[in-house]
């Protein structure tokens, strides 16, 4: 009975597997100093408000800066005054984005890869008024946590298509037309 299998080939596939998971290790730290980026920011400044000034050349307000702990305020205060839709979705959308990262570093890889994917759309949007739409002037940790975001996205896009079966959907159309 011989040898089912080449030593080279063996070397091959162990080496192929330890880059992988030297390439995953990267991630994986990657991961986790955006998660905690993410959370820092949650105390940072989103974006400035400028004051206005009123025909008379009075200041009616002053310039104020819009923070994500102000945003959980808001909606706890919305929540004590009965409007408990806007409070509950105001909490939850400062959670998803600020905190939602940091909870999926107990998952395994391709959990967190799928869920900051899908997480990433709504995250962005919320993202993008609270720093660029509600305020006048972006801030540092506006831009940090859109930037983490965006490395987010990249690095599940990436995991995800990874694991992408391309090879078995070619194999199939190949066989299904040499079949028929």
């Amino acid at each position: 009975m011989g040898r089912l299998y080449s030593a080279k080939f063996i070397e091959v596939i162990f080496s192929n597997a330890c880059v992988r998971y030297r390439q995953m290790q990267k991630l994986l730290t990657i991961r986790r100093f955006v998660a905690v980026l993410l959370a820092i920011c949650f105390v940072l400044p989103l974006s400035k408000c400028t004051s206005t000034v009123d025909p008379d050349g009075r200041v009616v307000a002053a310039a104020t800066y819009l923070r994500a702990y102000d945003v959980v305020k808001g909606g706890w205060t919305d929540i004590h005054g009965q409007n408990l839709q806007n409070g509950i979705v105001t909490i939850f959308a400062a959670v998803v984005v600020f905190f939602l990262p940091f909870v999926c570093l107990t998952l395994n890889d391709v959990a967190q890869s799928v869920i900051h994917f899908v997480a990433s759309f709504p995250a962005g949007y919320v993202l993008y008024c609270w720093v660029f739409l509600f305020g006048s002037a972006p801030q540092y940790g506006g831009i940090v946590a859109v930037g983490c975001w965006l490395i987010l996205f990249v690095i599940s896009t990436f995991c995800i298509l990874r694991r992408w079966p391309f090879r078995r959907l070619f194999n199939s159309t190949v066989d299904g037309a040499r079949n028929s």
